[in-house]
């Protein structure tokens, strides 16, 4: 393939990663679910050795019973995820987050500041609309094609795409979401 098209390629994707429907096209074509429930073991792997989880299983359970209904919701949108709560331990974070493929983690600080189990649904809904949005995936993925076209034009080997993965992968644990997934995953 000439440079020059490579090139046009990686400038178009730069210019339009941002845009939400170009995201979502680069998400379906370039990561499948099954890809995606991949990454998120690896991004769960990797705040699970970095994060301490809280070890209360009544709170545990609390939150699976809270997210129970929301989760119902979100199957009938994503069929075929399955949705994995983690409270992590860190009662000044007062912050949820979602990984690919279903992977999503509340703070214990989320928990003492929610003012009733309603609130706690909200930020937990929120969540789960970042999963059946693709969210991660289809910013992973306008990263990845980015990553992926510039390694290509410079010459670099195809066994560096395994490696720029890993690289984005670790990334998406403090990745933050484009204001539009953020407005999506509020609808």
């Amino acid at each position: 393939m000439p440079i020059y098209l490579i090139l046009t390629a990686i400038i178009a994707l730069t210019q339009l990663s941002g845009c939400v429907s170009v995201r979502r096209e680069l998400g379906s074509a370039l990561i499948g679910d099954e890809t995606e429930f991949q990454l998120g073991q690896q991004v769960a792997a990797e705040i699970d050795s970095t994060q301490k989880k809280l070890a209360d299983a009544a709170i545990q359970l609390y939150i699976n019973q809270v997210a129970a209904p929301l989760v119902q919701r979100a199957l009938k949108d994503r069929p075929g995820v399955e949705y994995r709560f983690t409270v992590l331990d860190d009662p000044r974070q007062i912050n949820a987050f979602a990984a690919p493929g279903g992977f999503l983690y509340v703070y214990s600080g989320l928990l003492i500041a929610a003012e009733d189990k309603a609130e706690l649904a909200g930020v937990l809904a929120h969540e789960i609309g970042h999963i059946v949005g693709r969210h991660s995936a289809n910013q992973l993925a306008a990263q990845f094609g980015i990553q992926l076209l510039s390694a290509i034009a410079l010459g670099e080997e195809a066994s560096q795409g395994a490696t720029i993965i890993t690289q984005i992968a670790a990334q998406l644990g403090s990745a933050r979401f484009s204001r539009d997934d953020e407005r999506e995953a509020d609808k």
